[in-house]
């Protein structure tokens, strides 16, 4: 990306004082064909001596496939958006994740991501829902669960396998299974979350209906 970047950068320098006028992007289509993306950050120690699930600081992910439709990259005064439609997405993890199918409509923004009209299927978990996420920049990421105001609403249909939760949670959830069928509404920080008409069910016979708030994130 760079070299491209560079490639076409003008020689001129010059700064004229103006605003640099506003950028447009739009593809129609992209298909993605075993694509291998692999992400290297610092290690958390936490992660050191990760023996399974997912590594977070170092995800490789095999064989992606995927087509995005109607990609739109807009770039006004700083403000970046971006928006595409998500057909199809398939992707494999080295620790065993498997995202069989992922669609919906994505709205990335340098105060927003959403992800509406969203199905994700894995062999375990079919979740129907639509996610939000506000904040004030990118550097709110730092503090992901008291900074980033997240609003979920889970459909009707949405089965959630702790199987694949405890991929991202290893150290809490590694060896649990257990299918969970869920409904309702969660919205605010990570550190301090509502819930509205939600209802769980689970095992043969256990039902869940609940409005709740949880305050503060237990230490494991």
């Amino acid at each position: 990306l760079d070299f491209i970047i560079n490639y076409f950068a003008s020689s001129d320098t010059v700064d004229d004082g103006l605003p640099a006028p506003p950028f447009m992007l739009k593809v129609k289509q992209v298909d993605l064909h075993n694509v291998h993306y692999k992400m290297k950050l610092k290690q958390s120690a936490s992660y050191a001596n990760l023996s399974h699930g997912v590594n977070i600081s170092q995800m490789d992910f095999l064989d992606v496939d995927g087509r995005l439709k109607n990609v739109q990259v807009g770039i006004d005064a700083g403000h970046v958006d971006v928006l595409c439609r998500f057909v199809r997405f398939y992707a494999l993890e080295r620790s065993g994740f498997c995202l069989r199918d992922l669609s919906g409509d994505v709205h990335v923004s340098d105060k927003n991501i959403s992800f509406q009209n969203m199905e994700l299927t894995t062999p375990y978990t079919h979740m129907l829902s639509n996610i939000n996420m506000d904040f004030d920049g990118w550097e709110s990421m730092g503090d992901f669960c008291n900074n980033v105001v997240l609003t979920a609403v889970f459909q009707p249909g949405t089965v959630m396998s702790l199987q694949d939760a405890a991929y991202w949670a290893p150290m809490a959830l590694w060896g649990m299974d257990e299918p969970v069928e869920l409904d309702g509404v969660f919205y605010g920080p990570v550190g301090s979350m509502h819930a509205e008409n939600v209802h769980i069910a689970f095992g043969t016979s256990s039902r869940l209906s609940l409005d709740a708030f949880i305050d503060g994130l237990p230490v494991i």
